[in-house]
């Protein structure tokens, strides 16, 4: 498993580099001229990065969400199981509690970064993305479906800006293969 790991850390690393060179040709004034739409690339590829590195800052908060509504959720099944007991209902108090604090912190970080796709609503931001309608005043349900809702949809945002930067990187590649003479149109894969 740490191997994986590992090696899952260079996968990541060099996709970093690759997106970083791209994005650094992209933004670049003398290669403006390499690509039809530079002034849309430039302003996609910046939504797209605002949104990816507000991920980043989030990710500590992200990953003690899951652990800690994985929790809650177990503590519930064990109480659905065999009653509740004053301690296990403590307990699940308790962890509630840390799930929406958990989501708070990461819609309070996310509510100043705009979502970099179009939606129905119009401009929007992330936080408004990842939080669901819910007007529930018991706390328990109140942290099983915010919680539920952002770990839902913060990694279906985070995968889909990642396809979008490779989708701009590949246009990149593909601009400067053409003017570099190593490929001509058309030949460099999609």
């Amino acid at each position: 498993m740490e191997k994986a790991t590992e090696h899952l850390s260079e996968i990541r690393d060099w996709a970093k580099l690759r997106f970083t060179a791209n994005l650094l040709i992209l933004n670049d004034n003398d290669y403006t001229g390499y690509f039809e739409n530079a002034a849309e690339l430039r302003a996609d590829a910046a939504r797209q990065t605002a949104a990816i590195a507000a991920f980043g800052r989030t990710h500590e908060e992200f990953d003690q969400l899951r652990c800690r509504f994985e929790g809650l959720q177990l503590l519930l099944e064990v109480a659905q199981d065999g009653g509740v007991t004053e301690e296990l209902g403590t307990q699940i108090e308790r962890l509630a509690a840390e799930v929406l604090h958990n989501v708070f912190k990461i819609e309070k970080h996310n509510s100043r970064v705009k979502h970099p796709f179009p939606h129905v609503d119009g401009e929007i931001m992330i936080s408004q993305y990842t939080k669901p309608e819910n007007n529930s005043s018991n706390q328990v349900e109140k942290a099983r479906i915010e919680g539920s809702f952002v770990l839902d949809r913060l990694p279906s945002r985070y995968f889909r800006i990642l396809g979008r930067l490779d989708v701009i990187s590949k246009t990149v590649e593909k601009a400067m293969s053409k003017e570099m003479g190593l490929a001509e149109e058309g030949t460099v894969e999609d």
